[in-house]
C-alpha cells in the first residue's frame, strides 16, 4: 500500500506509456528496449512492419507455441558478440553506439553458411543416389571455381529480400522448406516428361504432351502467388518500391542476356532472380522464398553453377584469356580450306527442328 518511489515511477512510466501504446495499436513501440528494475535489457518480440516485411514470430507466446519451434534458430541473432582476448572484450562483429547490434551481419553469415551447407548436402545425396546429374562435378570444383559467385548471389539475395528483418535462416521452417523443394525436383527423375529444359528449341521440338498440361496447371499456381504479392504490396502501400526493385534486378541481371540466342534459364537462376522478391511477413511469401531458395540449391549441387550464356560465356572467357587450347579451334576457323573436324559453334535455330547445331 506504499506510494511508490521517484525511482520505481521513473522504471513504471516508460512501462506503462509501453502497454497504453499497445492498447491503442501504435506501431514500432515494441522496437524500444525498457530497462527492468534489475538493469537488465527486455527485448520483446518485434511486431509486422508498416510496409508488411518479415519479423521473427512472437516464441514467448503459447498461442504461438508451433510456430516458435520451427522458427527457432540453431545459432543466436545478434552482432553483439565479444571475445576475450589479453584482458579485453574484443567484438567479432560492429556494433551500434550503444552497444547493441543489428545482427545484419550476423544473419548475413548465417546465410551464406547455410547455403554451402545445404549445396553439399544435396550434391552428396544426389551423387549416391542419382544419374541425373552432372557426374563429373565435385564438391570441391563448386566451391573452387563457383564459391565467390555463390557468395554474391547470397548477398544479393539477402539484401533484396530483406532477411535481416526475419529471424536467421538456421531454423526449421526455412530449411525444412528448402529441402521439400529439393525432394521434389529430383523426384523428376521418376517422371520422364519433366526431363526437359526451358528453351525455346525444346519447347518447340521436344517438350511432350504431358509436360505442356503440367505447365497449364502450374502457370495459374505461380500467377495467384504473383497476384498475392502484387495485392499485398498495394495494400501495404509498397506496390512502386517493388516494382522498382524488380525492374532493376531485371535490367542488370536479365536483360543484358536476353538478346543471345545462347540464353539458357537455368533453375538455379530463376529460383535466384524470384526467390529473393517474395519478401513479405506472410506464410506463403516465406514459403515462397525459401522452395526458390531450394530450387537455386538444386540447381547448383546437381549441375553446377552453369552460366546463362552457357558455351558463349565459355568461349568468350577462353578467348580472351588466350587459352593455348583453344588455339587449334581459331586456326581452323581461320582456314577452313584445311580438312579438319573442327566444326565452328552455332546455336541452334529453335524454329528447326531437325538442326544439329549447338543447344544452350
Amino acid at each position: 500500500g506504499n506510494a511508490p518511489s521517484s525511482n520505481d515511477e521513473g522504471i513504471a512510466s516508460p512501462l506503462r506509456h509501453r502497454e497504453q501504446q499497445r492498447q491503442k495499436g501504435g506501431a514500432g513501440v515494441d522496437f524500444v528496449e525498457i530497462l527492468s528494475a534489475t538493469g537488465r535489457k527486455q527485448t520483446p518480440s518485434p511486431p509486422s512492419t508498416a510496409s508488411g516485411q518479415l519479423r521473427q514470430p512472437d516464441a514467448t507466446s503459447n498461442a504461438n507455441a508451433p510456430a516458435s519451434i520451427l522458427y527457432r534458430t540453431l545459432l543466436p541473432d545478434t552482432d553483439n558478440i565479444t571475445v576475450q582476448l589479453m584482458g579485453n572484450q574484443w567484438p567479432v562483429f560492429e556494433t551500434q553506439e550503444n552497444g547493441e547490434g543489428s545482427a545484419f551481419v550476423m544473419k548475413l553469415v548465417k546465410f551464406i553458411l547455410l547455403t554451402f551447407a545445404l549445396i553439399a548436402l544435396v550434391h552428396s545425396v544426389v551423387s549416391r543416389y542419382f544419374d541425373d546429374r552432372d557426374q563429373s562435378l565435385t564438391m570441391a570444383q563448386i566451391v573452387k571455381f563457383d564459391g565467390d559467385n555463390i557468395v554474391r548471389d547470397c548477398v544479393v539475395f539477402f539484401v533484396v529480400g530483406r532477411m535481416w528483418r526475419q529471424c536467421g535462416v538456421d531454423h526449421m521452417a526455412f530449411v525444412g522448406t528448402a529441402l521439400l523443394a529439393n525432394v521434389y525436383f529430383e523426384s523428376q527423375n521418376y517422371m520422364g516428361f519433366l526431363q526437359h529444359s526451358l528453351t525455346l528449341y525444346e519447347m518447340n521440338c521436344t517438350w511432350p504432351w504431358e509436360l505442356w498440361v503440367f505447365v497449364s496447371v502450374l502457370i495459374p499456381a505461380v500467377a495467384v502467388m504473383v497476384a498475392a504479392h502484387v495485392v499485398r504490396a498495394y495494400r501495404t502501400r509498397v506496390l512502386v518500391m517493388k516494382l522498382i526493385e524488380l525492374a532493376l534486378c531485371v535490367l542488370f541481371f536479365m536483360a543484358p542476356m536476353m538478346s543471345s540466342n545462347y540464353f539458357h534459364l537455368h533453375h538455379w537462376y530463376g529460383g535466384w532472380l524470384l526467390g529473393m522478391h517474395a519478401n513479405f511477413d506472410t506464410w506463403w511469401s516465406r514459403f515462397a522464398m525459401a522452395w526458390c531458395f531450394g530450387m537455386y540449391v538444386n540447381g547448383i549441387a546437381v549441375y553446377g553453377r552453369d552460366p546463362v550464356l552457357t558455351c558463349e560465356y565459355a568461349y568468350f572467357r577462353t578467348v580472351d584469356m588466350r587459352c593455348p587450347y583453344v588455339s587449334c579451334y581459331l586456326e581452323a576457323l581461320r582456314h577452313p580450306e584445311n580438312e579438319t573436324d573442327v566444326v565452328e559453334m552455332i546455336p541452334v535455330d529453335w524454329r528447326n527442328c531437325s538442326s544439329t547445331d549447338y543447344i544452350p
